[in-house]
């Protein structure tokens, strides 16, 4: 799969959900990360979506579920720009809703 710019998306993707109490070292690691969305039919949530094996290496011992699992199903996903990434303990890792790349 290729992302708008039509660079390769890692095919291990999950989904980044907050399991609460990041460490500020884990949530920098995870904000450099490459995040994606999907690009739904429907409107829910917004899921970030990061490469599992890159995830892995900053929270060992956790597993995120794919997509799938979530019932999330996609042909195609966008590349989400680091400013962009945002985090807060209330909300957890979040892209503005005000952004809308298609």
């Amino acid at each position: 799969m290729l992302d708008q710019y039509d660079t390769p998306v890692p095919d291990d993707l999950v989904v980044l959900e907050d399991i609460g109490g990041f460490l500020d070292l884990e949530v920098n690691e995870i904000d450099d990360l490459d995040w994606y969305l999907p690009v739904l039919n429907k409107r829910v949530k917004p899921v970030i979506l990061v490469s599992a094996a890159a995830l892995s290496r900053i929270l060992p011992g956790h597993e995120f579920p794919r997509p799938e699992d979530c019932g999330l199903v996609f042909d195609s996903v966008v590349f989400v720009p680091a400013p962009l990434h945002y985090y807060n303990s209330e909300d957890g890792f979040f892209v503005p809703w005000t952004w809308t790349p298609y």
